[in-house]
């Protein structure tokens, strides 16, 4: 189900994903956490108008592993509409509850939470590029760092960091420079991102919005 979304969205056809995501919250043996996790994803990417509420909806009354993910997203939709002190705000409440020093150990744990904890502190300014980046510069370098443990590829990680760090600077420093950033933070995502990916799929729907070739 969560598939065929994406790949609905990803080839334009915008309305089709919409019914699939409305069809998935009244499925009674479909997961209510999946079917309103398809519900924010989909009213954020394609930034409707009621898009708040289904992302608060999920993120208020589910435990879904995907949350720290509809929070980054739902951070460029609200700063997009120039609501940045709201976006930052849902943002800090998640990192208050987060302890960077626990991260090596969780890390040789396989936690992949620290992985997304460590984009929320990367939005909020308080986890340095680099310590995203650095071990994606190469496979090797993903192989000698702790995310190599979590069970995440180096092309999956890789199209992740570069997906949601596009959606970062589509909003963020200066706006003569956005756009040219975003296109090529999107562009870094289609080069080395798999196709069958949440990212790499809404990559592709992005892409002319970022005026990528």
């Amino acid at each position: 189900m969560a598939n065929r979304f994406t790949l609905l969205l990803a080839v334009g056809r915008i309305h089709e994903a919409f019914q699939l995501a409305e069809r998935a919250l009244k499925m009674p043996d479909f997961e209510r956490a999946d079917a309103l996790f398809l519900a924010a994803l989909s009213q954020l990417v394609t930034d409707q108008r009621d898009a708040e509420q289904a992302a608060r909806e999920y993120l208020l009354t589910t435990k879904h592993d995907y949350r720290d993910y509809i929070r980054l997203m739902l951070y460029w939709y609200l700063a997009r509409r120039g609501k940045l002190d709201q976006a930052k705000a849902y943002l800090e409440e998640r990192w208050r509850g987060i302890n960077p020093a626990s991260w090596p150990a969780r890390l040789g744990q396989g936690d992949t939470q620290v992985w997304r904890e460590r984009l929320i502190g990367y939005y909020l300014g308080s986890v340095p590029r680099d310590e995203i980046f650095t071990p994606l510069r190469s496979p090797e370098a993903f192989e000698a760092s702790g995310l190599s443990r979590i069970g995440l590829e180096y092309e999956d990680m890789y199209c992740e960091a570069y997906f949601y760090h596009a959606l970062l600077q589509a909003v963020t420093g200066d706006p003569a420079t956005r756009s040219a950033r975003f296109a090529q933070a999107i562009q870094d995502v289609l080069e080395k991102g798999r196709g069958n990916y949440f990212e790499y799929l809404m990559a592709l729907y992005l892409r002319p919005q970022a005026g990528s070739r």
